[in-house]
């Protein structure tokens, strides 16, 4: 790769070189001069400037041309064409060529009689320095189209793969943002049930100190829900609301509009509404999008599946389970894309809220996904991934 620019450099130099040659020796002898030995050596040379000066080297190129040898200044002249998109340069310069290599070449000495073979030879001598003209021009003008070309495309990759990258950190600042609002209300209401236990000690306790230590608490706990709604106020939604969370009874909609062969068995706690439910709202969004991801898998990976979907409460904890058969042989999966990470998404829900999350396949070629919710959100550990005897390996979908 190294090599290549000085053989490009140097290849036009040697032809033009040997062009001289032939020239120089095609003259008769005795009527050779040392004008013309200079003009056809030196000119090879002055060629290996063409990068830098191409409108310099095509000019002192040109003298060259009486002496009959004519591939000279077409390499500085296609040079131009490559760097330069000035037309009237491009269009002066080959001009300038063509009616030297016109007058030079196939002019008639003077005091020759003007005959038809004149005119055949004009003919030739126009044709001819056109050609050459234009070849040059059109093969530089040729060049710097590819390379205009290959610069904008590289312009469009870039923009692109900017353009790429901002989609990706828009989504990943808006569901920054929603944690960040779920969050904001999950600890707003934990810090709010610290100041007001804190109140009520202050007013009910016996001695000084506990009832100064409590007044303390309480001030900053208010202290910390105010810089909490400072700090997370910016990423409520543009007009000052929230963003309306899933709940338990909404759970009934999404299995009418998922398009798949559903059974369920929903007790009357799902019917309630958000209101009067008696499970923290947070408990009722991850329930919710655990059926709606275990709905959207079964869309995916095992189309024309019959789905039962089971809701119940038990022990004070919330029990979701999603269970499918076999993938239907004549229905095709799906191509919809998908990031792979639902499922991880679903159990850090649960060990969030201290609940369990487990996934696996089952012996018929169906997949179960089941969720255990705690009331409250004390530290819990989440299982996913558990094995099925003669089942396959857990799989990741979404």
């Amino acid at each position: 790769m190294r090599a290549g620019p000085p053989l490009v450099l140097l290849a036009p130099c040697l032809v033009v070189l040997g062009e001289s040659w032939e020239t120089w020796r095609c003259f008769p002898h005795g009527q050779s001069s040392p004008v013309y030995f200079s003009l056809l050596f030196l000119t090879p040379p002055l060629l290996l400037l063409r990068k830098r000066f191409p409108l310099a080297v095509f000019l002192l190129a040109l003298p060259v041309l009486c002496t009959g040898a004519f591939f000279a200044p077409l390499v500085p002249l296609y040079e131009m064409a490559r760097r330069y998109s000035s037309r009237t340069l491009l269009i002066g310069c080959g001009s300038a060529y063509a009616l030297i290599v016109f007058f030079v070449r196939f002019f008639p000495p003077l005091g020759e009689e003007f005959t038809r073979e004149c005119l055949s030879h004009y003919l030739v001598a126009f044709l001819a320095g056109g050609v050459q003209t234009t070849s040059a021009l059109a093969l530089g003008m040729l060049m710097r189209a590819r390379r205009e070309l290959a610069a904008r495309l590289v312009e469009l990759t870039q923009a692109h793969e900017r353009e790429k990258r901002l989609e990706v950190e828009q989504v990943l600042a808006a569901e920054r943002a929603r944690l960040a609002r779920e969050m904001h209300d999950v600890i707003a209401h934990d810090v709010s049930l610290i100041s007001v236990q804190a109140g009520a000690l202050q007013v009910t306790a016996a001695d000084q100190p506990t009832r100064e230590a409590a007044r303390t608490v309480r001030r900053l706990a208010s202290h910390t829900l105010e810089q909490l709604r400072h700090l997370l106020g910016v990423l409520r939604t543009p007009d000052g609301t929230a963003d309306r969370q899933p709940t338990l009874a909404d759970i009934p909609h999404l299995l009418a509009e998922s398009g798949l062969d559903v059974t369920s068995r929903l007790t009357t706690c799902i019917m309630a509404s958000a209101a009067g439910s008696s499970w923290t709202p947070h408990v009722q969004h991850a329930a919710f999008r655990t059926v709606q991801e275990a709905l959207t898998n079964i869309r995916k990976h095992a189309p024309g599946a019959r789905v039962h979907v089971r809701l119940h409460e038990g022990l004070r904890r919330l029990h979701v389970e999603v269970r499918n058969g076999p993938p239907d042989a004549d229905a095709k999966p799906s191509a919809l894309p998908g990031s792979g990470l639902g499922l991880d998404g679903l159990l850090e829900r649960a060990r969030l809220l201290g609940g369990t999350f487990e996934a696996y396949p089952l012996r018929d070629g169906g997949f179960l996904v089941r969720a255990v919710f705690s009331p409250r959100r004390p530290a819990g550990q989440a299982v996913v991934g558990r094995r099925v005897a003669g089942a396959p390996a857990f799989r990741r979908s979404s």
